[in-house]
């Protein structure tokens, strides 16, 4: 949502447009998921590439919240998948490597946007590198900078927030702004 509220509240770009939301990531969100982030910059330049999945929302789009919510869900099943093989491998001897497979033509595009050059499991938790960093899609930003001085007031507000509130908070923010 926020993503969108500031891709559609100005004309400012792409490059400005990230500086504001990884502001909002330490201010506002508290939560800094690298994969998701590239994603959205890509969506913030208005690459073409990103239509099939974030196209289908305009200002005035009718349902925009259900569809914003399901793009949410497809980027949350995305990340899930690899801690759910890191856990099926924790406790077998065999590597279980799940694929990612969906008819969904949306969510394949943005699989392909930003693919996995390597993972490894160590137990429970799993390591992904991708193709793309934030940090080499927009070298311009010094975005470790503005993440790394926040460090830890995001992990001590991601425990504190109530994210249903703010969830309610963006969607108004997001909804009143599309009614303009």
């Amino acid at each position: 949502m926020k993503m969108y509220f500031l891709k559609f509240s100005s004309k400012k770009s792409a490059k400005n447009k990230l500086i504001q939301l990884l502001d909002s990531i330490n201010t506002e969100l508290f939560s800094y998921w690298e994969n998701e982030l590239v994603i959205c910059y890509l969506s913030l330049k208005e690459d073409s590439k990103t239509d099939s999945f974030f196209g289908s929302v305009k200002p005035n789009t009718k349902d925009m919240l259900i569809k914003i919510q399901g793009m949410a869900w497809d980027l949350f099943h995305l990340r899930c998948a690899h801690e759910h093989m890191a856990e099926r491998n924790n406790y077998s001897k065999r590597i279980f490597l799940h694929s990612f497979s969906s008819e969904d033509k949306g969510l394949n595009s943005i699989i392909r946007l930003n693919p996995i050059k390597r993972i490894a499991f160590d137990g429970k938790d799993v390591y992904t590198h991708h193709r793309y960093t934030i940090f080499n899609m927009c070298p311009e930003v010094d975005v470790y900078t503005i993440l790394n001085e926040y460090t830890h007031h995001r992990n001590k507000m991601c425990k504190e927030t109530n994210y249903q509130e703010l969830s309610k908070k963006l969607e108004f923010e997001l909804l009143h702004l599309s009614s303009r």
